[in-house]
Formats: C-alpha cells, structure tokens, sequence
C-alpha cells in the first residue's frame, strides 16, 4: 500500500479522558479484557440510524451475556457516562467503571486502570483512541478476577457508511506487552497498521506499507524485525445487526495466539474481530 491511500496517522495530542458517547454520527467502544484463561469482551457501537451493545465471557466456552439494541442515554456535562439497562460506563482520564448486568446471572463490575494511551485522527474529523495495558479487576459476587486489558474508541461521520475491518489484540511479554494490528475500508479508504506496547508507554507501528492480513495470521514489519500473529479460535460470538440503515454482521473470536518477532516467539491469547457491513 503506497502512502498516498494510508487513511490516518498518529497525533502527539494528550489523552483528556473518553469522549462523551454518541455525539458523533457513528460511535464505536470496545473493551477487550485478558484475565488469565477466562475473557471478557464488551462493546458498544452506534450507527446513524441504530445502536447495538453486547457482551460475552469465555470462561471455558463462549457465553453471551446480553445484546441489546437500546440506546445508551449519556451524561454530557463531565467524564464519560452512559447507559442502558444492561450495561453502564463512568470514564475518566484515569480509566474508570463499567457495570454489566447480563440477561441471567450476577452482574460484573469492571474497575481499569489507563496506563499507556495513543490517539489517531482521520480527516476530516474522527478520531481513534488506543489503550493497551490496562490494569483491569473484575468482581462477579464473591469471584475476583484480575489481568490486563485492551480499550479502543473509534469516532467518525457519516460519510463511513461501508466500513470492513480485520482486527486482533493480546498481551505480549508475559503482559509487560501488548500487540494490536488491523486491515480496515472505510468506503474505499483502505489503511492498515501493525503496534505494540511497552509497561514504560512506548509504542511502535509498522512502517508503511509493511502490513498484512489473513484469516488466522497477521504480519507487520517493525524497525526491520517482521512480527507475525498467528490465531487458532477457543471460541466465537457472532451478531447480525439489522435496524435502520444498519445491516452488519460483527463476530468476536478469543483465541490461542503465537506471537513471534524475528526469530523470538512465544504463546499468549487474543482477540480476533472481523466485522463488514453498511452502517447507517
């Protein structure tokens, strides 16, 4: 890919906390959480004319915990705040609080702590926020669970109304790392990117073009080493949204991971997201 079809580059703007949700047509919140062998996903996007929230916990199978259409009602006055009656968020610069509250069992409370935070921006007006590395502890009535997690915030107009993506994270360095890499069209914009993190915030991109995608493996050249991800599924959620305009089919997969740079692999987890559709 030639850098005159790269879509997006990274800013040196200071993170100030998590937007306040839904002001912009499209709205996209994920929170990817790594806790030893169980996991837990939580999402939220907004369309134009639709809004779909779920979530999911692989705790030795795949089980969806609710998914619901119902619009998060925010509070726009300081940090981040919304809800419906399945899920709640509080944000702020520092992380903050979301409270699931399934279909059936006990409710999950999920404190995070931020501790490295990037930001994108894509013309004319969208913005991209990563946070890898966040210190999570998840309480499910007497249970505690502790590990790492990954927050990505995407916001953008109206014009992405065809939007494909390819996208996989996870833990790397016994979790004093993190990978996260992507292969995406926004309408006919095409970009893709290869990243990891360090505890002590740096962070690393593939160079362009040097990023490439398949089913179950991704690569991307960084300072000359080729990092490669390759995935073998644990298990899968998937959704069909269709309300409004919006006709997509988003599928989530936790997965067994081999994450190698140049000669130095080593086994970890990831999540793997595949999504296409019109988002209207």
């Amino acid at each position: 890919m030639g850098s005159e079809t790269t879509y997006g580059q990274t800013t040196d703007d200071k993170y100030g906390g998590q937007p306040v949700w839904g002001e912009a047509p499209s709205d996209s919140l994920q929170y990817e959480l790594f806790l030893g062998e169980r996991f837990l996903s939580i999402r939220a996007l907004k369309f134009p004319t639709s809004t779909f929230t779920y979530a999911w916990l692989f705790d030795g199978s795949a089980r969806g915990l609710f998914s619901s259409c119902e619009p998060l009602a925010g509070d726009r006055s300081g940090p981040m705040t919304a809800a419906n009656r399945n899920l709640s968020y509080t944000l702020d610069e520092r992380g903050g609080v979301i409270e699931v509250r399934p279909d059936a069992g006990a409710p999950i409370r999920v404190e995070m702590r931020e501790t490295v935070s990037t930001l994108w921006r894509f013309p004319p007006d969208d913005v991209v926020i990563h946070q890898p590395l966040l210190e999570v502890t998840c309480t499910r009535g007497s249970e505690t669970w502790t590990g790492q997690g990954y927050c990505k915030r995407y916001t953008c107009g109206a014009e992405n109304e065809h939007m494909y993506w390819r996208f996989i994270t996870g833990p790397a360095d016994d979790g004093a790392g993190w990978f996260w890499t992507a292969e995406a069209a926004f309408n006919l914009k095409k970009y893709d990117y290869f990243k990891t993190a360090s505890a002590d915030g740096k962070v690393l991109t593939a160079a362009q073009p040097g990023t490439w995608h398949r089913d179950r493996m991704a690569c991307g050249a960084i300072e000359g080493v080729e990092h490669r991800v390759e995935i073998q599924d644990l298990g899968r959620i998937e959704h069909d949204i269709r309300q409004g305009g919006t006709n997509t089919k988003i599928s989530q997969a936790f997965c067994r991971a081999s994450f190698s740079r140049g000669d130095r692999m080593e086994q970890s987890y990831a999540l793997n997201e595949i999504a296409c559709g019109i988002h209207g």
